[in-house]
């Protein structure tokens, strides 16, 4: 954290809740790659990229529990784990010789976007399920994005899947995991998989195809965020030192370390550490357009923007929020295509209840001016 967060402020409160922002961006890039082409071909794109994360977290676990990966409930165990960490809900896991019933309780996916679900629920816990029996499978029996209240997966053979009941199988003990080890793990997950989607898509539309459709929906995450910002810290004057403050608190929660300096007209950052520095050049595009919402909703007469990126070969990241006069805008004029995109997000965040009919009506006049 920046030496110019005091904890217990709001900024801190907002370093501390910006990892909500990486389920929504988790799930919104999905969404992108599916309304790009299709549930189908936006499956077969992400399959062998959280087959593979799915593998390597599995030999990473192994390799950093080594205690606990002496007990013979270890890979329950880290399911458990996994599944908290990754979707930050509550889980128990029930087991029995021949049967796992995993039940996940206050997911932040929310079941929003069906094709995330059924990846990370029933595929990947197909993968896991091999660790059972080559004869092993996992069956969704209950999941948010069908209209149940939780989720539950049931992972096992056709024999134990006959008849089972809840109350005769024992539950599993949680992992005994340190909140700072949660953390650090949910950081990691929630990054890398908001990464290989962007990868997806970029494999699937092309790098500035890609670009385009992730910044419509990223500038509306911001403009959204934005105007949320603007109520919590209603009486607060507008400009940099304000944009500062939140762009700097989001950054912070999201371990993007560097030296901020400001003043009156000008905010800006050299990062030197950075979770996505190894990432597509698209990462640092898209907290642009997201950074630029906020912008738009609070002082729309300041823009933030990049000079240098790390994704894009240079030792370190600059930006700044400074004035909009006398400098070019960062994005181009909006083609009627990232009109509809945006238009089209919006809807979307309306309809699954993230956003009232007067955020809507005020983010709607604010992408049609």
């Amino acid at each position: 954290m920046s030496d110019d967060v005091v904890p217990g402020s709001v900024d801190e409160g907002l370093a501390g809740a910006s990892m909500d922002l990486f389920w929504e961006w988790w799930v919104a890039s999905t969404q992108a790659l599916v309304d790009a082409v299709g549930s189908e071909k936006a499956l077969r794109a992400l399959r062998p990229y959280y087959l593979n994360a799915n593998n390597a977290a599995t030999q990473i676990c192994t390799d950093y529990f080594k205690e606990m990966a002496k007990n013979p409930d270890f890979y329950a165990k880290m399911v458990i784990f996994s599944s908290e960490a990754w979707f930050g809900c509550k889980s128990i896991l029930r087991a029995s010789d021949k049967l796992w019933v995993l039940e996940n309780f206050g997911c932040r996916i929310r079941g929003e976007c069906k094709e995330l679900c059924q990846m990370t629920c029933k595929e990947l816990k197909d993968n896991q399920a091999q660790l059972m029996s080559p004869e092993a499978f996992a069956l969704l029996d209950k999941s948010l994005c069908k209209g149940d209240d939780h989720c539950r997966i049931v992972i096992g053979d056709k024999d134990g899947m006959m008849d089972y009941s809840l109350e005769e199988m024992p539950e599993i003990t949680h992992p005994e995991v340190s909140d700072l080890e949660l953390q650090s793990f949910r950081l990691q997950y929630l990054s890398e998989s908001w990464v290989f989607t962007t990868r997806a898509i970029i494999d699937q539309l092309g790098a500035k195809a890609a670009g385009e459709k992730l910044r419509s929906y990223m500038r509306h995450s911001g403009l959204s965020y934005g105007i949320k910002m603007a109520r919590m810290l209603e009486g607060e004057t507008n400009g940099p030192l304000l944009l500062g403050r939140i762009i700097g608190a989001l950054n912070d929660g999201h371990m993007r370390r560097g030296a901020r300096r400001s003043s009156l007209d000008l905010i800006e950052e050299e990062v030197s550490e950075c979770p996505f520095s190894q990432a597509p050049p698209e990462m640092c595009l898209q907290y642009e357009a997201f950074f630029n919402g906020i912008c738009e909703a609070i002082d729309p007469d300041y823009e933030f923007a990049y000079d240098r990126m790390m994704t894009d070969g240079d030792e370190s990241c600059h930006w700044a929020i400074r004035r909009k006069a006398g400098r070019a805008p960062i994005e181009a004029p909006s083609t009627p295509s990232d009109d509809e995109d945006m238009l089209k997000a919006l809807k979307w965040r309306l309809t699954r209840g993230e956003i009232t009919l007067e955020q809507y009506q005020q983010l709607r006049a604010v992408l049609l001016e």
